[in-house]
């Protein structure tokens, strides 16, 4: 049907309803406008995932931050000694990254098959399927390990630009 002069069409076709089924309402609506009614519970649930997921992430954000400023107060005479002996910013930066993009690491690949089974379950309710690929999980890991390298990378660089003699003062 014509969508410009919509309302034109309906009234002819409720005369013609009318004809036919006199006893019966006139009852109609519109495909789009029912698929639209379908998945407006998924667009809710979308947003609240949304709100839900950042904040997750803030809080893993910060959990993450206080452990590695626990984790440079307990190495902080050892950062110390490293810059003493010469060691360069980048190179006290990698050696307390390392442990930490590690265990981002192993917990995204822990993590890899729940989300992928609990996704494709939920995809399944939906006519039209989509796969989920490895790209996703292989730009998610990014994404994770960037927020690491950040969180990580600014303490330990705060902490490996500071005075070594205020770590060794008292031994």
């Amino acid at each position: 049907m014509n969508t410009s002069n919509y309302k034109k069409v309906l009234a002819e076709i409720e005369e013609t309803w009318q004809n036919y089924f006199p006893d019966n309402p006139f009852d109609f609506f519109f495909l789009d406008e029912f698929y639209n009614q379908q998945y407006e519970q998924e667009k809710q649930y979308s947003k609240m995932l949304i709100a839900f997921s950042g904040l997750s992430v803030l809080i893993a954000c910060l959990g993450l931050y206080g452990m590695v400023s626990y984790h440079v107060l307990l190495k902080r005479k050892e950062i110390g000694i490293r810059k003493v002996l010469g060691a360069d910013i980048s190179q006290i930066v990698m050696i307390l990254s390392k442990e930490f993009l590690i265990q981002v690491a192993i917990a995204n690949i822990i993590s890899w098959p729940l989300v992928f089974l609990v996704m494709d379950g939920w995809l399944d309710n939906f006519t039209s399927r989509v796969d989920i690929g490895i790209s996703i999980f292989i730009i998610a890991a990014v994404i994770v390990l960037l927020i690491a390298v950040v969180a990580v990378g600014y303490k330990t660089i705060s902490t490996a630009k500071t005075n070594p003699v205020k770590a060794l003062r008292y031994e």
